[in-house]
């Protein structure tokens, strides 16, 4: 008769060493030492057990090489409310050279909370402080979005048409704002808002709101005033 193997046992030479032991721990990580009583208390656990999956992924669209809990957390992350988060950030035209490319605000996903249905609105014509009251009509304002696409470089995924200044706070209704359709921000991407000026006359204040839907609000950081 076989043997009962050792619990949690290591062997793989033959066949009821392969089934298990009947008080084997669940494994829900496959590995090539494990045993099919193993396999399968992992999968009741799963399903209907007190452990549940021990570690849940991160929300995935559906696509080759992505787990049915990748797709079920992204189906239930486009269920939740949507949510929002508004602030000032500023053109500080003393801490940096304003007529290239610069950071004006980040948005970073919290853990295993990747966005979805992301877009920043942008303000372009606050009183007194806003970009166009401080500078001079015919000046533009370049902005775009970019994210770390491979979890480290930055590159551009969304650009605003260019708006001219009116330059006393007038600017018509169809350009006083922007809107950056951003879309789904995986944990490791992260999301800058980047501004570009013909010319730089003075600090701005620009007035802010991140729309979303996540399981955990992201870290929004502007850029202060000086």
């Amino acid at each position: 008769m076989p043997r009962v193997p050792t619990a949690d046992g290591t062997e793989n030479r033959l066949s009821h060493e392969v089934i298990g032991n009947k008080t084997d721990a669940g494994v829900q990580a496959v590995t090539t030492n494990k045993s099919l009583m193993g396999y399968v208390k992992a999968c009741l656990d799963i399903l209907a057990g007190t452990a549940g999956i021990t570690t849940f992924p991160a929300a995935a669209a559906p696509a080759n090489a992505v787990s049915l809990a990748e797709v079920i957390r992204m189906n239930h992350t486009l269920l939740l409310p949507v949510e929002s988060a508004a602030g000032e950030a500023d053109i500080d035209i003393t801490a940096a050279d304003y007529t290239g490319y610069i950071a004006l605000l980040t948005i970073a996903p919290a853990a295993s909370s990747p966005l979805v249905d992301c877009y920043i609105d942008l303000d372009l014509n606050l009183a007194t402080t806003g970009w166009d009251t401080v500078s001079t009509a015919s000046d533009t304002i370049d902005i775009c979005a970019a994210v770390k696409i491979d979890g480290t470089n930055y590159r551009g995924i969304a650009n605003a048409t260019q708006v001219t200044a009116a330059g006393d706070g007038s600017l018509a209704l169809n350009v006083s704002g922007v809107r950056l359709n951003i879309g789904t921000v995986g944990v490791t991407e992260d999301v800058v808002v980047y501004v570009k000026l013909s010319v730089e006359r003075a600090d701005a204040a620009i007035p802010y709101r991140v729309f979303y839907r996540a399981a955990a609000a992201p870290t929004i950081t502007p850029v202060a005033a000086a």
